[in-house]
């Protein structure tokens, strides 16, 4: 591994037209206020010049890995299986690197600006490890997010660049972390009442009406129930599973119960509700097919992965306490039960619905033709 970290810092440097001693001298300038993010004597054994050397490849390395994967594949020169294991280790919670470290460097080898650079390139490797699967958006989406951009752009206007700046992240799993969380969530989170509801699993709630569709913030935190005459509607974040998404989300895990990133604990929260929907594989498809759930493996093994790594977790009791609460009420609901039976019978197909109607008019010409019979009509006497 030392090897290959010294040959793409090598390419690294050439890729930047900088000389080495240029980029070496910035991470000089940040290694100081970089050690202060390490355990205390964790760092001891390295002196000022040996940890400076260790941030200048451990910076370069992770950069160039990560804009060779994006944009040049065949630069890496790494089998499949080496590609999968420096991916995972990327993310591993005691191998990260302070983002002091990478800003220095990331400024003077891509540059800034919104429409590229460095964050750029964060930005997408952020979005390819999350993977999360295009969606049509309803306008009414489109106008929330219309808004919510004129509201930022009004605010920079507003309070000047000093108070809009760009938060720099501890590290990159960090960086991955603040993509899954609303940080406005916090307050929304409910101490009302702790009761953890005994609401059913997706296909169970499917059956008295209650509908499922994935948000477009994409956060764990944001969970919500709405309900109405026709049966509630439960909008999840959306997220996809292939081979490492375990992986990704215990480290996030790690992350949040370590370093106490969330009080809230939503990442640990959101997998233990999913496993309180899905109980089988029957569960999963409804999920699947409401496009809450994107898997690129078999649906039984995702059952199996929320109903085993649950057992472990412990999530916040007062997370989406609302949403329990109204599911609730909504699931014991008589009159949404009737009304949802009544759809799912006679308007869930074309065929029951016609069968509904011609059954309907039958009786009302059975109960014209009986009332006539009792009650015939007079005749009329015509001059």
């Amino acid at each position: 591994m030392e090897m290959l970290k010294v040959t793409f810092t090598s390419k690294f440097v050439d890729d930047s037209g900088l000389s080495i001693q240029y980029l070496y001298g910035k991470v000089v300038e940040v290694a100081t206020d970089a050690r202060r993010y390490y355990a205390e004597d964790s760092t001891d054994e390295f002196d000022d010049e040996k940890f400076t050397q260790i941030m200048f490849l451990d910076g370069c390395f992770i950069l160039q890995f990560i804009f060779c994967f994006l944009h040049r594949p065949e630069d890496l020169k790494m089998p499949g299986h080496h590609i999968t294991l420096v991916k995972r280790d990327l993310l591993l919670l005691e191998n990260q690197l302070p983002f002091q470290v990478i800003w220095s460097l990331m400024d003077l080898r891509f540059g800034k600006g919104e429409a590229g650079g460095g964050n750029t390139l964060i930005d997408d490797y952020i979005r390819h490890i999350r993977a999360l699967p295009p969606r049509q958006e309803s306008f009414k989406e489109m106008i929330k997010k219309f808004v919510g951009k004129c509201s930022w752009k009004q605010a920079h206007k507003m309070w000047g660049n000093e108070e809009t700046e760009y938060h720099q992240p501890a590290h990159l799993l960090g960086l991955l972390y603040t993509d899954h969380i609303n940080k406005e969530a916090s307050s929304n989170c409910s101490r009302r009442s702790s009761d953890w509801y005994s609401y059913r699993s997706a296909k169970d709630l499917r059956t008295v009406g209650i509908r499922f569709r994935p948000n477009w913030t994409n956060a764990y935190s944001d969970v919500e129930f709405q309900s109405s005459l026709r049966g509630g509607k439960l909008i999840l974040p959306p997220i996809t599973i292939e081979e490492s998404f375990k992986s990704v989300l215990l480290k996030l895990i790690a992350y949040e119960t370590c370093c106490h990133a969330s009080g809230e604990l939503w990442v640990t929260s959101y997998a233990c509700f999913l496993d309180s929907l899905i109980q089988d594989v029957e569960d999963v498809k409804v999920l699947q097919s409401k496009g809450v759930l994107n898997i690129f493996v078999r649906e039984q093994e995702v059952a199996d992965l929320f109903n085993q790594m649950s057992r472990n977790l412990v999530p916040n009791p007062y997370a989406y306490s609302d949403v329990k609460r109204r599911i609730e009420l909504d699931r014991k609901s008589i009159i949404k039960k009737w009304a949802s039976e009544l759809m799912q019978t006679y308007f869930s197909n074309p065929w029951s619905f016609i069968a509904l109607v011609a059954a309907t008019f039958t009786i009302i010409l059975t109960a014209i033709q009986s009332y006539l019979a009792v009650f015939p009509a007079n005749d009329c006497n015509c001059d």
